[in-house]
């Protein structure tokens, strides 16, 4: 049950300001050459500040290896472009920190959850190099579909395999930096329950948020892809398999449509963004409260307490803000501090993510924060 009222932090290692944070509470930084990598680096005394406004989860978000072909932006590639399921990014340390990394959140008190990103890898993930079998592709002599696919080499045979993507438009749009991982294929399945299984197992974690994970339900996977699906859900097989290592693993499903489907899988709780097929209308925390209607906020809040309140079923997580986001400074402007009052006085799952919060109202709102956490 600790998921459905987690109160969570969500930092980004890559561009969290750990020097800073701690000139802020009169820390130190660290002058041993040997603590620049950012799990080595976090201290028992980084948590307790965490621990001291109020929350009891911290999620290091965009933790895994990132891919290098295909690779988009300019900061280092997509946090989202996996090349592999099963390790720490070494950019930020080893698996021997991030294991003590757990332990000094254990210890004060916080519990850390990781990502999960289900639906798809980077173009030269090790998942890919195991089996282009996992993944929607076919082998081909010629050259590959424009249409979304890139070519792939596996055992001197070539594959065409289709970038990750999602239904839009009537069709399907893509991620151009993503392998789209197939999930009629149940030895996949295995595999990645074994992978998942594998965080809680080497590095006593504690939940999983799982990345777009509506995607991946049979109905939307068979509809998108054309495929036919086993009859089981992979989520309920992989959410039973976990638990029964460690039976309070928490799982957060990112989720904009299906609800009631990724609950009946199991998750114990689901983002409150966007949810418009009801019968009140849009019930998703964020979008309500970002667009500011008194009608649907009333619903959101209705809808987000009777999921606080049913004894089964998943909860919901409200946030004003995340890595997806634009800065909530924008988004809600002067209402911002009554925005983020209303999400911690609600009964459920609370994210926030402070690296959005810009200088000059940070007291203010992070005030807000503590006030409504304790």
């Amino acid at each position: 049950q600790w998921i459905k009222k987690a109160r969570i932090y969500e930092l980004f290692p890559r561009a969290y300001n750990t020097a800073g944070r701690r000139s802020a509470s009169g820390f130190k930084s660290p002058s041993s050459p040997d603590e620049t990598l950012f799990f080595k680096d976090f201290k028992i005394s980084d948590f307790k500040v965490i621990k001291r406004m109020g929350f009891d989860t911290v999620w290091p978000m965009g933790i895994l290896p990132i891919g290098k072909r295909g690779q988009t932006g300019t900061g280092g590639g997509s946090p989202y472009s996996i090349s592999d399921h099963s390790t720490i990014n070494p950019d930020l340390g080893s698996e021997e920190d991030f294991r003590e990394f757990v332990r000094k959140a254990h210890r004060v008190g916080l519990r850390v959850i990781v990502d999960f990103v289900a639906n798809h890898t980077s173009l030269d993930s090790k998942l890919l190099e195991e089996n282009p079998n996992y993944f929607i592709s076919f082998q081909y002599g010629g050259e590959c579909p424009h249409n979304g696919y890139f070519d792939y080499f596996w055992h001197g045979r070539k594959y065409c395999v289709h970038h990750g993507g999602f239904e839009y438009a009537g069709g399907i749009s893509t991620w151009i930096d993503t392998a789209q991982i197939n999930y009629s294929n149940q030895a996949l399945r295995n595999r990645l329950t074994e992978i998942v299984k594998g965080w809680v197992e080497k590095f006593d974690v504690d939940g999983f948020r799982v990345d777009m994970a509506y995607l991946d339900l049979n109905n939307v996977f068979a509809r998108t892809w054309q495929r036919n699906m086993p009859r089981e859900e992979f989520y309920r097989e992989m959410i039973r398999e976990v638990k029964n290592a460690k039976p309070s693993t928490g799982f957060i499903a990112e989720a904009y449509a299906y609800q009631e489907d990724l609950s009946a899988c199991g998750f114990d709780a689901i983002y409150s963004k966007y949810e418009t097929g009801r019968l009140e209308g849009q019930t998703g925390w964020y979008e309500t409260t970002a667009a500011g209607n008194s009608h649907e906020i009333m619903s959101s809040i209705n809808r987000n307490a009777f999921l606080a309140w049913q004894r089964g079923g998943a909860g919901s997580v409200v946030f004003v803000g995340n890595h997806d986001e634009p800065a909530p400074e924008k988004i809600y402007g002067k209402r911002l501090g009554a925005a983020l009052m209303l999400s911690m006085l609600m009964p459920t799952a609370v994210m926030l993510s402070l690296i959005h919060i810009s200088e000059p109202t940070r007291p203010l709102y992070i005030s807000y924060a503590v006030f409504c956490l304790k």
